[in-house]
């Protein structure tokens, strides 16, 4: 039954993969010091709905699709010559801080299910 929620939950991870991709880059300015709260945000919604996924594995794996491939898709060139993700600091911290995500939730999602087993087993 939890599989009839895997194509939903990739739409839902395609669509916060797209706000996230948006918003990356916005940052408030403190005196020279920009502060950046669009990466921040752009990486700790998605650990978040994540981490409240991981007791269902296929909804997981769907969000964490969609949303990995709509982060990973916009490293492609656009039509006009310009890209998503600059090549910058912003961009590689941004990048690598998802694929960070993406492993540790499903390091804990497995951790959880594996101390759920073994709590039914006793």
């Amino acid at each position: 039954m939890r599989w009839v929620w895997l194509f939903p939950s990739i739409v839902l991870g395609g669509c916060v993969g797209v706000s996230a991709v948006a918003v990356h880059r916005d940052a408030f300015w403190v005196g020279a010091s920009p502060l950046p709260w669009g990466a921040v945000l752009a990486v700790a919604a998605p650990t978040a709905v994540g981490l409240a996924l991981r007791e269902h594995t296929p909804v997981l794996i769907g969000f964490l699709f969609g949303w990995l491939s709509t982060v990973l898709g916009s490293l492609a060139e656009g039509p006009g010559g310009d890209f998503l993700l600059l090549s910058d600091p912003i961009g590689w911290g941004f990048l690598a801080a998802s694929v960070l995500m993406v492993v540790l939730v499903l390091v804990v999602g497995a951790a959880t299910r594996r101390h759920r087993e073994e709590a039914a087993r006793a």
